[in-house]
């Protein structure tokens, strides 16, 4: 852009969907940060919070998927990828970073499930 600026890339390589419920970010220093989703898909979920989170920082997003009767709690190595100020606060971007078989089953059950309710 001729204005200096640099566009953002999409670089997600599955389809988000709605998704609200509360998260906790455990951030590699220790903290730990009370967030809302507001969007989930195989690789990530975005969030809001009312810090500012550092990007680029791993951490862990831990919340509960409801998968019909049950109540999966999941606990995902991440990495966030972005943060910008929102009418919320802050909307951040988070990669998951290798979720194991069993959580990428989980994700994978509940949007396929959130795909069909709809």
């Amino acid at each position: 852009l001729s204005s200096g600026r640099t566009r953002m890339v999409e670089q997600r390589k599955s389809q988000r969907r709605v998704f609200r419920a509360p998260v906790v970010v455990a951030m590699a220093t220790g903290q730990t940060f009370p967030a809302r989703s507001y969007d989930l898909a195989a690789g990530g979920m975005a969030i809001v919070t009312d810090v500012q989170l550092e990007v680029a920082c791993p951490c862990v997003l831990g919340f509960d998927l409801s998968l019909g009767e049950r109540i999966e709690k999941l606990r995902l190595p991440s990495r966030l990828v972005y943060c910008q100020p929102c009418a919320e606060g802050f909307k951040s971007g988070l990669q998951f970073l290798d979720p194991d078989e069993a959580s990428s089953a989980i994700l994978s059950d509940h949007l396929n499930g959130a795909a069909t309710s709809t």
